[in-house]
């Protein structure tokens, strides 16, 4: 069973969902993590893995699924002062995924799962890249168990499309969060 405190705030922030977890619920999300080798959550996000270096994915690591996980998805995107931009949609990817190297390669079936639209309409991963004299941008890989084996969409579909299938079949989610200013 989970216990949600949802709290309002200020306009200028955002509204805040606070979960918890109670008796099996932890046991089942325990280890379920989403991290980089290349930078701490919450850190800066290394030049290469943006529009002013190679622009490349960055590497992830993921942790124990819970029970009942039958594959994965990833969804990247920045919150930024212009509305929602959208990384990244990879899903499908198969549950005994444990990693992902940098510069997963764009296309429609890439290391044997499917690559999404972003908000440049390409398909795979999009460059991060902020307006020069912003404030940094927090840029989120949300990692999701599924209890879906596939989500019966095609390569290529649409982010949002990747967002609401993965809403109807979400276990639990995990979060990384790399911040970028140029």
């Amino acid at each position: 069973m989970a216990v949600t405190h949802t709290a309002r705030v200020p306009r200028n922030l955002k509204l805040v969902t606070v979960a918890v977890a109670c008796a099996a619920g932890a046991v089942l999300a325990a280890g379920f993590t989403v991290s980089s080798p290349a930078f701490q959550n919450g850190a800066r996000i290394p030049a290469r893995y943006t529009c002013d270096g190679a622009g490349v994915s960055f590497p992830l690591a993921f942790g124990t699924p819970p029970a009942g996980t039958k594959s994965f998805a990833i969804l990247g995107w920045d919150d930024s002062m212009k509305g929602l931009r959208n990384q990244w949609a990879a899903f499908d990817l198969p549950v005994t995924t444990t990693t992902l190297p940098e510069g997963v390669p764009n296309g429609a079936t890439a290391l044997k799962f499917k690559q999404g639209k972003n908000s440049s309409g390409a398909m795979g991963w999009s460059a991060i890249c902020p307006a020069k004299g912003e404030r940094g941008h927090e840029y989120y890989i949300d990692f999701y168990a599924l209890n879906v084996a596939t989500l019966g969409l095609p390569p290529g579909a649409d982010w949002t499309a990747v967002h609401a299938a993965i809403k109807r079949h979400k276990i639990v989610e995990a979060k990384l969060m790399g911040v970028y200013a140029r």
